[in-house]
Formats: structure tokens, C-alpha cells, sequence
């Protein structure tokens, strides 16, 4: 475990950290959050810390204030992984066909509109942390050069997609591409700016980066303004150390000498739903050429983000109807 005393992404000193682990109320039935804090802890060995959250108001971002570090991180997904491919069945979401099929056109889709909105043409593309290549299955049948970096035990989904078993940390610094795909990958990491310091030495001039992140930081306020007083847990995966908002997103890319092009969001089916924020970044040579770019900067934790409004509401309406049936 690591205990963390300042941002990660922008090293301020937190405005405020607080428990998240309060006492299951009467009736309550959210029992995810344990299942996994539990699991985890017992693989590392580790006694149930009382866990910790943070808020950044420099990067409108919030934060687990202890960490596990990198060595837990691969003990946990390999054992995951394996765990997984023993006991459950072939419907596991990464062999579902449609779990395929919706990633692996939505990054097609992804690169052509890259290449007809930038007038480029890209060839080589990096999957850092794409466990068995499920985004680029569609690219490498359509002619791109596809690798994809992750020491999970699992082959890759297509012949046409090399794979290496190793960290994006650990790659070859002859390895160059014109795209770095990040999936629902930096929410994990112990250092996200080492991730992307990487990233950047691999791409070439002018090379794009893809990253998605899941949209904890809407999760977190609910959690923090309605579920903590109905006595539920905070319904984010325990091994994801960061939960970002836009502008803690951007901040990180700009350090890094990329500029962000895009920041949308998401809905994903496959993924039941799950609320993605995504964004793409391209290389730049100066702050000259940094500044030619659009700013994204948001003024607030992004609470005012419509995917967010209308889970609300809908909760909401929901609570409301119930009373009157």
C-alpha cells in the first residue's frame, strides 16, 4: 500500500480527505464495493486499511489517499484474470461477441474520422493495457499495423494483432506509433504521469492519443451528496486510484507536451451503460503550438455534465413514483 499526501495529477494538497467506508444502514443491499475491497486486500495480503478520499481543487479531480502500488496492481489483475478464466463461464464479457464488436468498430470509426478531420494517414497503433487486443480487432482486418502491450496470460483475439506481455513502461524505445490507445487504463495507475511521459516518447511528431476513463467523478458526488446517507458504498472498482474530471485530464496531457483536441462522453451498451469520458490528445512541438488548440479547462468538478443531471433526476423520479404506487 502507498499512502498518497498530495494530488497525482497536479501535486496540490487536497482541500479535504474524508472516510468513505461508513456503516451499512438497515435494508441496505450494496455489497459490490466490499466484495472487491476484500478480495483485493486478501490477495495482497493486506490488512483492511480505513479508506481514504481526497479532493483536488487544482485539478478539480478526486483521489484514494492510499494506493496500492504497482507490484499489487499486477498481482491483482493477473490473479483476476486467472480467476476468471477458471470459473466463469464463456458469457464473460471479454468473449462476448458484442462486447467485441461494439469496442472494436467504435476505435475503426475512431481512426478514420482522425485521418479525414487531421488529413492524415496512420498506421501504427499501440493498445496499452487492451488486455487481448478487443479495440483493434476491426483496425488490424482494415490494413493498420496493431500491437497491443499487456502482461495479462491472455492470447490475443485475432491473428493479425501482435501482442508482447509486458508494461507500456517496459517498451522498446525504437517502438513508434502514430496512435496510443489508453482504455479505462489511467484510472488504475500509481503514476499517470509516467504513463503518459511513456506515451509521448513513443508517438511520433504529430502522433495522437486516445484515452477513455470511466466517469467516476460523477459517481464519487452522488456517492458523496445522496447514496452516503442511504448507507451504500461508493460503486467504483477499489483498484481505481484516481477519478478525473476534464480539466485534471487535460492539465496531465499539457504537461506532457500534447494538447487535447476532443473531450466528450460516452455511453458504452456492452458496458451496461458505464458513462465514458473521452478524449484525444496530439503531440505538439511548442507551447507556441499548444496554445493553437482549444482550452478545455473546466471552472468546476464537471457536476454540471448532462449525463450526470439526468441520473439525478431519473433517481429522483424514480424515488418519487415508488411513493405514489
Amino acid at each position: 500500500m502507498k499512502s498518497v499526501n498530495q494530488c497525482p495529477i497536479c501535486h496540490c494538497a487536497p482541500v479535504v480527505t474524508f472516510s468513505s467506508k461508513i456503516p451499512m444502514r438497515k435494508n441496505a443491499t450494496d455489497s459490490y464495493q466490499l466484495q472487491v475491497e476484500t478480495y483485493a486486500l486478501g490477495l495482497c495480503k493486506q490488512v483492511d486499511p480505513r479508506e481514504m478520499l481526497s479532493i483536488c481543487w487544482g485539478c478539480k479531480s478526486a483521489f484514494r489517499a492510499i494506493f496500492f502500488d504497482s507490484d499489487e496492481l499486477q498481482q491483482i489483475y493477473r490473479s483476476e484474470y486467472i480467476g476468471m478464466e477458471s470459473h466463469v463461464s464463456e458469457g464473460m464479457v471479454y468473449r462476448d461477441n458484442g462486447f467485441l464488436n461494439e469496442n472494436s468498430a467504435r476505435s475503426l470509426s475512431l481512426v478514420k474520422e482522425i485521418e479525414r478531420t487531421y488529413k492524415v494517414s496512420i498506421r501504427d497503433i499501440f493498445d496499452i493495457g487492451g488486455r487481448d487486443g478487443f479495440r483493434l480487432k476491426s483496425l488490424a482486418e482494415n490494413g493498420y499495423h496493431c500491437k497491443v502491450f499487456d502482461p495479462m496470460p491472455c492470447e490475443p483475439c485475432s491473428m493479425l494483432i501482435e501482442k508482447e506481455y509486458i508494461l507500456g513502461s517496459d517498451i522498446e524505445k525504437t517502438e513508434k506509433a502514430d496512435l496510443i490507445i489508453l482504455g479505462s487504463m489511467l484510472e488504475h495507475c500509481e503514476n499517470p504521469h509516467e504513463i503518459i511521459e511513456s506515451c509521448q516518447a513513443h508517438l511520433r511528431e504529430g502522433g495522437f492519443i486516445f484515452l477513455d476513463l470511466p466517469y467516476d467523478i460523477a459517481t464519487f458526488f452522488e456517492w458523496l451528496l445522496l447514496r452516503r446517507w442511504v448507507g451504500k458504498s461508493l460503486g467504483i472498482d477499489y483498484t481505481h486510484n484516481i477519478f478525473y474530471s476534464r480539466k485534471a485530464v487535460q492539465c496531465l496531457l499539457a504537461k506532457h507536451g500534447i494538447a487535447t483536441l476532443s473531450n466528450q462522453y460516452n455511453t458504452i451498451a456492452s458496458l451496461r451503460g458505464t458513462v465514458l469520458m473521452e478524449t484525444l490528445g496530439r503531440k505538439v512541438d511548442s507551447k507556441d503550438d499548444m496554445s493553437k488548440y482549444k482550452n478545455w479547462l473546466s471552472l468546476d468538478f464537471d457536476l454540471l455534465n448532462t449525463h450526470y443531471c439526468f441520473a439525478i433526476l431519473n433517481r429522483i423520479t424514480n424515488k418519487i413514483t415508488a411513493v405514489w404506487r
